[in-house]
């Protein structure tokens, strides 16, 4: 049986551990020299552009399909994604005063569609929470009771916190949304645990969200490019890097850096190979162009 062959062998086992400890004992330490002695200069961990390299290959031949690629590719841009990378800036933020009388409130989350609305007192640099659609509807809408009964906490961090320290504060809190502070203590945007997720997975829309396409390639050098549209993404679209990181994180903001005032309908700016012709100004900012990438003829040939 098992039992007696392991009972006959043990004790010639105990016998080759002893008699080749020292060989074991022998070969670790010319391991080791022959480590110091033959040191390696460069370091041959692989990089995440090696990595993003041998996806891209593996995808062109068929060993991955696009949407692993695609997944692969968003783990590794994860680690590297702060807060005010995917937040929603502070003038998009639909917050609500604390004073609003429940008819009010019942109204914006019935235009909006939204399930959590930030609730402030002065302003919406003084956020003190947030308010779930369930609980308004089930505690307190038919009720003399204010929307202050229901108010949950939220968590307020700084615009480069890490995402994925972010996500594991948010489930270890059990929230769902944390406000982006700057360094005086005013609101800067906000964040959901949706918002992290979605930078893994892709966008994933609700049943009443309009199906928004912030980036939508026309031709092979031309595009139509929400001003809100993430930079980085643009870039990686675009297969363009800028000798200097932009300080910018969306293409209104690449704009207005480069013409140094607000653009008007129509205006056009040239930044390197890109052409971008402004489409549409809404509340003072970008929020439509049309981009065109001016290829170098030898490059095209």
């Amino acid at each position: 049986s098992a039992d007696r062959l392991a009972m006959f062998s043990a004790p010639f086992l105990k016998f080759l551990m002893v008699v080749f400890k020292p060989f074991n004992l022998l070969f670790g330490l010319w391991q080791r020299m022959l480590g110091l002695v033959f040191k390696a200069t460069d370091d041959e961990s692989v990089t995440d552009e090696e990595i993003l390299t041998i996806v891209k290959e593996a995808e062109k031949e068929g060993g991955i399909d696009n949407q692993e690629s695609f997944l692969i590719h968003n783990s590794i841009d994860f680690n590297e994604t702060e807060a005010e990378d995917i937040m929603t800036p502070r003038v998009d933020m639909e917050a609500i005063s604390s004073e609003l009388g429940n008819e009010e409130v019942a109204k914006i989350f019935g235009e909006t569609g939204f399930s959590r609305l930030p609730v402030y007192e002065e302003d919406i640099d003084d956020i003190i929470g947030i308010i779930y659609q369930k609980d308004f509807y089930n505690k307190i809408y038919t009720t003399k009771q204010s929307i202050k009964d229901i108010i949950r906490p939220v968590i307020f961090v700084t615009p480069h916190k890490p995402i994925g320290e972010l996500l594991r504060e948010l489930q270890r809190k059990k929230m769902h949304v944390a406000i982006i502070i700057d360094e005086y203590g005013g609101t800067v945007g906000m964040l959901t645990i949706e918002d992290i997720i979605e930078e893994l997975v892709g966008e994933i829309w609700d049943e009443h969200e309009e199906v928004v396409q912030d980036i939508q390639k026309l031709s092979e050098n031309e595009y139509i490019i929400n001003g809100s549209a993430n930079l980085d993404k643009v870039f990686e679209t675009l297969h363009y890097e800028e000798e200097e990181e932009p300080e910018s994180l969306t293409v209104n903001g690449w704009i207005l850096d480069h013409m140094m005032t607000m653009p008007k309908v129509g205006d056009v700016v040239t930044i390197g190979p890109n052409v971008i012709k402004v489409l549409e100004v809404g509340d003072r900012r970008v929020t439509r162009v049309r981009l065109t990438v001016k290829r170098d003829p030898v490059e095209e040939k």
